[in-house]
């Protein structure tokens, strides 16, 4: 297929062997906030290249409004740096989805800021979170990212920073796979720079590097890794074309795997039950604790829900890593219709993309998550959305009913446990 009409495809880092399709994007309308998102399939030498669909997010200018001038401030130079355009700069395939990065020149209309803008996306091509790393006042300009993501989607995003009152630096941005969607955490400084830059190579243009980078440690599949440039000390005056000196610098983000909301947070311990308050603060039938025993205020659960839970699991890896499942005899979480299971985000709100017509039709007492996302259910319920089950149930990651699973028991299932191949 004829790609005339694609601009800067970029294929995506992936760590799955067992995948057999490929993917690409690029920038496409980003005055409709769309990005484009192909894949190749088929036998090698018989490939297929098709356009899989058009993820959409905020909208943003594809060049700053200066077209393609030197545009970022700097200190210890007048001269600006360029901060090229809007296209894909990397796209990483992780637990079954697609994150990506690009710069983004903002306002719509009139580009006097750049920002980073990232993604998560299906391979179907729907948006499922992103943001943006920006300053809407327009002191700071983001640029040139790259992405990153380990095994419990746990994302790093490093990039460039720019402003009048500093010289150009290394950065990065990190959010674990638990913090709330469409979140990153604050900008991180790791390599100030030295000194002004200007050096066009006679090409009229103050480039930087077009492309910087970011991956997991192949040890762990946990750390991030991320190399950007910065501005070196210049060889005399830095408001003279050619002195200016670049250099890169490593960041290494360690992560204690399972935690949220820092880097050096701990694991955290949910508890449901039967009951109106935690050391007189009233949450009702659920609460997160920090592992001090203290009440984890971040964890909020509304007016929970509005019967007792029986049952609690938490992902551990994929896409859903951090979510957490209840299972009870309640109707509703929060005022919001769940018939005795419910999946939540990691802050305690209700994760509306599971499905909301699930319905055993009685309470669930055990709930074990399996390393394909499947869910297996048990409890005193005789059927699940009308067909029959013997009080156990599998429920695929979407919250629909496996038909394929069909066993029957004929009193309470009070306890599941997995182990590989097997369901004790």
């Amino acid at each position: 297929r004829s790609t005339a009409a694609a601009f800067t495809l970029i294929p995506a880092v992936t760590y799955d062997t067992n995948l057999s399709t490929l993917y690409l994007m690029e920038t496409f309308n980003p005055g409709a906030g769309q990005l484009r998102l192909w894949s190749i399939t088929g036998a090698v030498g018989a490939e297929t290249l098709a356009i899989v669909g058009t993820p959409t997010g905020s909208a943003f200018d594809s060049l700053p409004g200066v077209g393609n001038a030197d545009f970022a401030p700097q200190a210890g130079s007048t001269a600006r740096i360029m901060n090229n355009d809007s296209r894909v700069q990397n796209m990483v395939y992780r637990n079954g989805t697609l994150w990506t990065v690009h710069n983004a020149f903002l306002p719509v209309g009139s580009g006097t800021r750049t920002a980073v803008q990232w993604w998560q996306v299906s391979t179907g091509g729907s948006l499922l979170q992103g943001g943006r790393i920006d300053d809407p006042a327009g002191a700071n300009f983001y640029a040139f990212p790259s992405i990153g993501v380990n095994k419990n989607s746990d994302v790093l995003i490093g990039f460039s920073r720019f402003s009048a009152s500093q010289f150009a630096s290394a950065n990065y941005a990190f959010r674990f796979g638990t913090d709330a969607p469409n979140t990153l955490q604050s900008d991180t400084l790791f390599k100030s720079g030295a000194g002004g830059y200007f050096k066009t190579f006679g090409g009229g243009r103050n480039r930087w590097g077009d492309y910087s980078h970011t991956a997991v440690d192949p040890v762990n599949d946990t750390d991030l890794w991320t190399i950007q440039e910065y501005a070196e000390a210049p060889v005399g005056n830095a408001n003279v074309d050619g002195t200016g000196r670049w250099g890169t610098y490593w960041a290494k983000v360690a992560i204690n795997s399972g935690s949220t909301g820092s880097a050096s947070s701990n694991e955290v311990i949910y508890v449901g039950g039967s009951f109106a308050s935690f050391n007189g603060s009233a949450r009702t039938n659920l609460v997160r604790l920090s592992t001090d025993g203290s009440l984890d205020s971040s964890f909020n659960v509304g007016t929970g829900p509005n019967n007792t839970v029986h049952a609690i699991a938490v992902y551990n890896s994929g896409t859903n890593y951090g979510k957490v499942l209840i299972g009870g005899a309640f109707s509703a979480y929060n005022g919001t219709t769940r018939n005795f299971i419910a999946r939540l985000n990691t802050d305690g709100s209700l994760d509306s993309t599971f499905s909301a017509s699930l319905a055993p039709d009685a309470a669930v007492r055990a709930i074990a998550i399996q390393s394909d996302g499947g869910i297996v259910l048990g409890g005193d319920f005789l059927t699940v959305n009308g067909s029959a089950r013997g009080r156990i149930a599998r429920i695929l990651d979407d919250g629909s009913l496996d038909g394929s699973f069909t066993p029957s028991f004929d009193g309470q299932v009070l306890a599941i446990a997995l182990q590989t191949n097997q369901i004790v």
